[in-house]
């Protein structure tokens, strides 16, 4: 990483969380905490009126479409 030339660090998993400025003041080097930097991201879009996409794979359901699949309340997504 640093030894190779790296310019900065971004910690890519949620256990370094907090880490950013200890790490930052013993390696010098900017760090940015991954998690800290997408809840910024995501206050920002909601910040920016920002919404969920109503199209493709986010288009609101054809009503007129007939379910096809088991019983919906056969289906368990958490078991």
């Amino acid at each position: 990483m640093l030894a190779d030339g790296a310019d900065v660090l971004v910690l890519g998993c949620a256990g370094f969380a907090g880490l950013d400025a200890e790490l930052e003041r013993r390696l010098g080097v900017p760090v940015i905490d991954g998690v800290a930097a997408a809840v910024r991201w995501a206050e920002s879009l909601v910040a920016l009126g920002k919404r969920t996409s109503t199209a493709g794979p986010y288009a609101p359901r054809d009503r007129g479409k007939v379910w096809s699949g088991p019983p919906l309340g056969a289906l368990r997504l958490f078991t």
